[in-house]
This record gives C-alpha cells, structure tokens and sequence, in this order.
C-alpha cells in the first residue's frame, strides 16, 4: 500500500512539472525575441561592422536562455557567410561530399505555369539536381514546393519535380516529395521535419536552387537547422555544400535573407532603431610577463568601446611573431582595428632558461598590462579644421582693417569738401 502511494504521489509530481517546461521555454523564447531582432537589425543595417553589437547582444541573450544564445550565434555566424562569404558551385556539386545516405540534395521548388507545366528555371535547377545525383549516387533528392498552378490544383511543384527525375532515371527510393509549401520559409520548415520524422540517417545537407536565390535559400534552412539543433536538441544537421542554376544574376539580396530569418524564426517583422556601432575607445592587453625558453606565448587582448561592452579580440589581433627559444628581453607588438579605428601597443616580456632540476612553475605570474586608452586618429579632420579657423580669423582681419580704411578715406573726403557760405 504505502509503494502504491509514493508511486501515486510521484506519478502526480511529473504530470504537475510537465505543463512547466514548455511554458518556460515560451517564456524564454519571448524574453529573447527583443535581442534577435536587435541583432538582425544591425547585421541589415551595418553587416560586418555590427559584430561587437552582435557580440553584446548575444552575451545579453545566453543570461536569460544558454541554448537560444547558441542557436542565434550560429544563425548569424551562417548569415555572414550566405551574404559576404558563401561561394557558389555552378551546374554541380562540388567533390568530397559524403559519399553515403547521409547526403541529401535538397531541390528548392519554382512557380508553375498556370497550367501546371514546369517553367524554364525549375527545369534548369532539376537538371542542376541530375548532375548532382549522378555524382553522388547514393544521396537522397528532396523536391520541395507546392501546389502554384492556377489552373490546375492537381499538381505540385514538387510532385512535377519528381516524376521529371524518375523519367530521367533516379530510382523512386532515393527520393523525397515535399509538397505542402508555398514559400521559401515553408520549403525549410515542412523538409525539416520530413527528415527528422522520417529520414534520421540525414545528416548533411547540399542545396540546390537558382544563383540569385541561394544566399535567402540557405538562411530559411541553416535557421531552421541552428533552432533544432541548439533549442529542440534534434540530432545534428548542416549545410555542406550547394549548386546553382545560373541566371547571370548572382546579386545577393540581404532583405531577402532577412526576410527569411524572420519567418522561420517565428518573429514578428518589428523594426528596432539600433543607431551607429560601438566605437572602439580602449585596448588592453593581459598575460604572462615573465616565461621561460619553449614556452607558448600567452597574452589576451581585450577591447573595449564607447558602450561599457568589452571582449576578447585576440583572435582577431594583429600580435608579432617573437623568438621563444632563446632568453633576452622580447618586445611585441600588438596591432587592432575596428571600424576605422586602429591601436597599436608593445609588451616587453622576459625569456628566462629554466635552472637545471628547477621545477616549471605551473601558474606563472600573471599581469595586467596598463591599458592604453586613445580617441580614434582625426589629424586628418583637424588639419582642414585648423585651416579653416586661421582662415576665417584672416577675413575677420581683411575685413576690419578694409572697413578702417573705407572710414579713414570718407573722414579725408570729408575734410577736404569746400564750405558753402550763404549770404542772407
């Protein structure tokens, strides 16, 4: 009796805790919304210059929700590579993709005519697809798209897609019909969950779609990929390769991107005003002063800007290169730029032998180098003006000593005016 009661009290313990986690998850994915849509608005506004905001926004963001902050890292990790990086592969796949099933070829769907006939550019990327399942013969094929003939509600996008691969010779097993989408945003979230559901040996994903359309293409998948991954725990997916359909137009549309990010992520399209980027204002540098002969070097440079928000910037620092294997004195020079603003410091560090039967000290001093503080370089803006003051100092005076000489003059003129005597 009494085990049946504990079993009875914990068996009502869990059913009362189950409501709890996907309520705090809502909450939690409501309390970050605010700083993704921050974020991507200062990638749409600024691109590469807005990484220390990013980088801020997602300190912020893993306080409230660690894995919402690992999904957006990755999520706007992808979006610089789709819209500054991302090389695009032109008829085929490239080599050295998996060679297994774990390899799927993901077909992005183009609008029928209205009579349910393919257009031109969907055959383009099908005969793109082809080539890449030639290459890669034991890869899936995912047709995705749907129904988008106006006059013909029978068909689908990828229900064409797929009959025009099985008459080319893909065998029927090897692919994969999505055919409930109606947008690009659609095609990412209902392929998704048809591999995850049904496909788990799925691991890795190459794209196929036309040039212009791959930078937003790729966004709606790698977010949807990043919040499975990192906020659902869904087994690893990624991206590893694509191949276009040429169009000649290559043009990457970072509104598009945008666009996609929002719908997949299920945010709201609020514009949030994010003004100017963080402005360096400060460069310090941490570490070891003192080493010994085959020691690694160990210094961090951390940067700091005008909004109190600092970080660590060693790995993108420009550090010197120092002999390590014979002592002397060593001194470093240490180079950082950001958004035009540039610091350059030294360190001297001291290399000392390590005495014969001496003990390696296993934690070395560590020091706190003085931080150099400095405004961003304006020589050039203060030189014109300067020049411009001096010059306008220079009128101040033309303008005075002339009017003095127009008074001198009309006092002369007046001097020597003849008199007028009238005679009454």
């Amino acid at each position: 009796m009494k085990i049946a009661k504990k079993l009875i009290t914990m068996a009502l313990a869990v059913i009362l805790l189950l409501p709890l986690t996907p309520k705090v998850q809502a909450e939690n994915e409501s309390a970050v919304a605010p700083y993704a849509q921050q974020m991507l608005q200062y990638y749409l506004t600024h691109q590469e210059d807005a990484k220390t905001d990013i980088d801020r926004l997602l300190y912020e963001m893993g306080a409230i929700d660690a894995s919402q902050a690992d999904a957006w890292r990755s999520i706007m990790s992808s979006w610089s590579y789709a819209h500054s990086e991302m090389e695009l592969n032109a008829g085929v796949l490239p080599d050295g993709l998996p060679e297994d099933n774990s390899l799927c070829i993901v077909v992005l769907g183009y609008a029928l005519a209205s009579d349910g006939e393919m257009q031109r550019e969907l055959v383009g990327r099908l005969n793109v697809a082809l080539a890449s399942a030639e290459k890669y013969p034991n890869a899936y094929i995912l047709c995705t798209g749907g129904g988008t003939a106006a006059d013909n509600k029978k068909v689908t996008e990828a229900g064409q897609m797929a009959s025009w691969l099985r008459r080319k010779g893909i065998d029927d097993s090897r692919i994969i019909v999505e055919n409930r989408s109606y947008s690009t945003s659609q095609n990412a979230l209902y392929s998704y969950d048809i591999l995850r559901n049904q496909y788990p040996q799925v691991t890795h994903l190459a794209m196929v779609t036309s040039d212009y359309h791959m930078s937003w293409g790729y966004m709606a998948f790698a977010t949807k990929l990043a919040l499975g991954t990192y906020v659902d725990l869904d087994p690893y997916m990624d991206i590893v390769s694509n191949a276009v359909y040429s169009t000649n137009s290559r043009k990457r549309n970072i509104h598009n991107e945008y666009n996609q990010i929002i719908k997949v992520a299920g945010l709201d399209d609020s514009s949030y005003y994010v003004g100017s980027v963080a402005k360096l204002t400060s460069l310090a540098v941490r570490g070891n002063l003192r080493y010994y002969v085959g020691d690694d070097l160990n210094l961090t440079v951390i940067a700091g800007y005008d909004n109190g928000y600092s970080r660590d910037v060693t790995a993108e620092a420009l550090i010197t290169d120092v002999e390590m294997r014979i002592p002397g004195t060593r001194t470093i020079q240490i180079q950082y730029e950001e958004n035009g603003v540039s610091f350059n410091t030294t360190v001297d560090i001291e290399l000392l032998y390590l005495e014969e039967g001496a003990t390696h000290p296993s934690e070395p001093e560590v020091i706190l180098v003085e931080e150099v503080t400095k405004e961003p370089a304006l020589q050039k803006d203060k030189i014109p003006l300067t020049l411009l003051l001096i010059l306008l100092a220079l009128l101040v005076v033309a303008f005075w000593i002339l009017s003095e000489k127009v008074k001198r003059a009309q006092r002369r003129r007046k001097r020597k005016r003849p008199q007028m005597n009238l005679q009454l």
